[in-house]
């Protein structure tokens, strides 16, 4: 069984450095583990990526950034998650 990465990312938005080397990084990952992409928000307009896609797709509500750890921890259980890399 592969292992399982999770890479949290605020998002995958075209035009932002970050984001365009864990598009890269994913399609590297991808052949060794079973990769995992999680998201706070969600455009249209993003780079091309492999692996599996999650959003929370968060408003910019206070309250919602203050969950936002307790969200991530239930997704990690959820899911079984081996290693995070966390961007930005």
């Amino acid at each position: 069984m592969k292992k399982k990465i999770l890479i949290v990312i605020p998002s995958l938005r075209r035009g932002g450095g970050a984001e365009r080397v864990i598009s890269n990084l994913s399609k590297i990952l991808t052949e060794l583990y079973d990769l995992h992409i999680l998201t706070f928000n969600h455009f249209r307009d993003i780079y091309d990526f492999d692996g599996k896609y999650f959003t929370f797709n968060e408003k910019s509500k206070l309250w919602k950034k203050i969950l936002r750890p307790l969200k991530i921890y239930d997704f990690i259980r959820y899911n079984q998650i081996d290693l995070i890399i966390s961007v930005m």
